[in-house]
């Protein structure tokens, strides 16, 4: 009975919350840290024919490929707002003599082999491998 009472005389000394719906309104106020840079990857004739990414790091590869050995073929990345992205086309034999690359969306760099994007928004970047 003693603790009954005492459970009673605690309960009496908690402040009363207002109901959920009386609550005063919440303001959230923010944006978006990073955004998302997707790959549209054409020409690709092998498994092996990739465009990459280190940082943040993407391997993009043909869906045709998906269940063959090797890296895990997923063609986005989500990059920080405001950051440049260096994207890098990889294919067996000699950039420029074998094969190249055509971009769409990007800088093309070194030679047209890769490309820079600063992500300031959801980013498509087209690369087109081409046999000479």
């Amino acid at each position: 009975m003693l603790l009954f009472l005492l459970s009673l005389a605690l309960a009496d000394s908690q402040p009363e919350l207002p109901p959920a719906d009386e609550l005063p309104a919440i303001t959230v106020r923010g944006q978006y840290i990073d955004y998302r840079l997707r790959v549209g990857l054409q020409g690709a004739e092998a498994a092996t024919d990739l465009i990459v990414s280190a940082d943040p790091a993407m391997n993009c590869g043909d869906v045709r490929f998906d269940r063959t050995p090797g890296p895990y073929r997923q063609c986005w990345l989500r990059g920080r707002r405001n950051a440049s992205i260096r994207l890098l086309a990889h294919r067996e034999g000699e950039f420029g003599r074998d094969w190249t690359v055509d971009w769409t969306g990007c800088e093309p760099r070194d030679g047209g082999r890769s490309c820079e994007v600063a992500i300031s928004s959801e980013i498509l970047v087209g690369a087109t491998f081409r046999t000479l």
